[in-house]
């Protein structure tokens, strides 16, 4: 097994210094890296030893200052109430928030009104009482991460989460909340295929979908564009290497998706995507530093 270890190790620090020496430099001392996506800010475990709950405001201010060029969160629309009429768009990840807040209910019919003042939580269960530890922080509005976001002067990468309750109205609601902030130009918006289209119908330009072999390249860039985005998980990139490499032959720019740990950046890099998306921006950037710097 020793020499086996070697041999592997070896080969990941080849890959990693062939892949930086060949990368498109962009300044003299530059070195280009994959561009590192703050995958929910901060996802687990990260969040326990962080003590920062996913999609929250900190998540992506502690990424943005952690080697991440874009900050990723998740975007949905609490019920609609009287008070409330169609709902206040806000950032979960979950279909229920009950395993990131202190509540219980559908992330989409559960009323903004009970969900703003539910707390985030980590999991992990520090003081034995039987339950996730609370945070000091609660769900934010998609307006006001959208604020936050464009403050660490960073792109932000932003999906319509649970596709299929999206109405047209409701993708244009979010398209303007995005334009009103002035992020139009730095906000990557993924969908599901319809939303997509619904958004380029409003002139809206970045955008991203997630695919998988059974969507063809040409299948892709039709929906996104050339020079936009894709998301993929990295096994299946790495099972589906020529895919991958004829999107990229098509103008398609490939994230891998969700990277974690080093065995995940070691299998990651020789696939030559774009971007990572990541728990964990410091952890991968020190990664690459170790391995091809």
């Amino acid at each position: 097994m020793g020499w086996f270890s070697n041999v592997v190790r070896a080969t990941a620090v080849m890959a990693v210094a062939a892949l930086l020496t060949t990368a498109n430099v962009t300044g003299a001392d530059a070195v280009t890296y994959p561009t590192l996506v703050g995958h929910r800010g901060i996802g687990n475990p990260w969040t326990v030893e962080l003590k920062i709950p996913e999609e929250s405001i900190p998540a992506i201010q502690w990424a943005a200052a952690h080697h991440a060029d874009v900050v990723e969160g998740d975007v949905q629309i609490s019920g609609s109430t009287s008070s409330d009429p169609g709902g206040t768009m806000y950032m979960m990840h979950d279909e229920t928030i009950d395993r990131t807040t202190n509540g219980t209910g559908s992330s989409t019919t559960r009323p903004w009104s009970y969900i703003k003042d539910r707390w985030l939580e980590i999991p992990v269960d520090t003081d034995g009482n039987g339950d996730m530890d609370n945070t000091k922080y609660h769900p934010p509005t998609f307006r006001a991460w959208l604020q936050a976001a464009k403050a660490t002067g960073k792109l932000a990468f932003v999906e319509l989460k649970n596709g299929d309750n999206w109405s047209a109205s409701e993708v244009r609601r979010a398209i303007n909340e995005i334009k009103n902030q002035g992020m139009q130009d730095r906000v990557i918006l993924a969908a599901s295929e319809s939303d997509i289209a619904t958004a380029k119908s409003t002139g809206y330009k970045k955008l991203s979908w997630g695919v998988d072999p059974s969507k063809s390249p040409s299948k892709v860039k039709s929906v996104v564009g050339s020079g936009n985005y894709a998301t993929i998980t990295l096994t299946s990139a790495e099972e589906n290497r020529d895919y991958v490499d004829a999107l990229k032959a098509a103008g398609i720019k490939v994230f891998l998706w969700t990277l974690t740990r080093d065995d995940h950046y070691a299998r990651a890099l020789p696939i030559g995507a774009y971007g990572w998306m990541c728990n964990n921006s410091d952890d991968a950037y020190s990664w690459l530093e170790a391995h091809g710097a």
